[in-house]
């Protein structure tokens, strides 16, 4: 089986370049895509935090200035994320209400709040070009719609580059983040249209239509408890961190461990496909042959058998090599 090309969103804000990972096609980088999606026009025209004011106040000290660029634009961050009108429109994007929207905004506020997370996004939208001291001119010699253009800008950078640290951040977390993504993923994929299913497994969450992640999504989250939000996005915020601590290292498995993930995968997929009627067993080979020319179902449901068997080998597997091996493109 070839490897799933995915296609980054990151330059539909024309900011960000990057390799997406294999990581891209799972509910992790569904979920970063959906609020992503949830302001996708003009948005905000926000009033820069008080350290704007305090770099004005520096006396005209220049190097007072400079010190606080990276404060600025972290503040800016925070600020455009922890929004109450960004918390809530996109809470309500995932159907979220009552407790759930409130252990959303939680989730939000504790990524925002976070000096990892913020000094990287900081860094990469240096290397784009936008930094505290471009912020600063904007306010002080642009105009209000070049000034709210730019906050625009930085929250959609924000967030897409979140969706790229759920997804990037999974192969370096516990088996139990792993285990849960597949989990989800697996679900995702059962609440899914056939093709949005196919696309999902072949292009990657951005190759989803906003209306099919939309209703997706809602499904899913409906029958969560509060408990269970929370625990989403406690892993959610492990899977970040893991990957800002990696620092673009890929996790380290050795040649015996992915051979031995492979052949319980493999003992796996045959005792997964023991359990299919002769007909399913026949979709499944033709489909996994040519997934390019097979029908949105055939690859929907061949790929629902795949997780499916990788979930399978878990009580064997306590060190999630099987799940390792297929969030780092080993195991096939």
């Amino acid at each position: 089986m070839r490897q799933h090309e995915t296609h980054s969103g990151m330059n539909d804000a024309q900011t960000f370049d990057h390799e997406s990972p294999q990581g891209d096609m799972t509910f992790g980088s569904a979920i970063g895509l959906k609020f992503t999606l949830a302001f996708p026009g003009a948005f905000m025209k926000k009033i820069l935090p008080a350290v704007l004011m305090l770099c004005a106040l520096a006396a005209g000290s220049q190097p007072v200035c400079a010190a606080t660029d990276n404060q600025l634009m972290r503040e800016e961050i925070t600020a455009g994320m922890t929004d109450p009108a960004v918390i809530e429109g996109s809470a309500d994007a995932f159907g979220f209400s009552g407790e759930k929207a409130e252990a959303y905004a939680d989730f939000i506020r504790d990524l925002a709040a976070s000096r990892l997370f913020l000094n990287h996004v900081v860094e990469q939208f240096k290397k784009a070009g936008i930094d505290g001291a471009k912020l600063r001119a904007v306010h002080d010699h642009g105009t209000s719609d070049e000034l709210a253009a730019l906050s625009e800008e930085i929250l959609q950078g924000s967030l897409l580059l979140t969706q790229r640290l759920m997804a990037e951040g999974v192969p370096y977390s516990s088996p139990k983040v792993m285990e849960a993504e597949m989990r989800t993923t697996k679900a995702l994929c059962g609440r899914l249209s056939a093709k949005a299913c196919r696309d999902l497994n072949l292009v990657g969450a951005q190759g989803l239509a906003y209306d099919d992640l939309d209703a997706a999504a809602r499904t899913l989250t409906a029958d969560m408890s509060e408990e269970d939000v929370r625990k989403m996005f406690r892993l959610k915020i492990e899977s970040i961190e893991n990957a800002l601590r990696s620092h673009g290292e890929k996790p380290a498995m050795s040649e015996e461990n992915v051979r031995l993930a492979r052949a319980a995968y493999s003992v796996a997929l045959e005792a997964a496909l023991e359990r299919q009627t002769p007909q399913m067993r026949e979709r499944f080979e033709k489909a996994m042959a040519n997934l390019e020319g097979s029908t949105d179902g055939d690859v929907c449901d061949a790929f629902g058998i795949i997780y499916g068997a990788i979930l399978d080998t878990v009580p064997e597997d306590p060190e999630g090599n099987v799940l390792k091996s297929f969030f780092t493109g080993k195991l096939f």
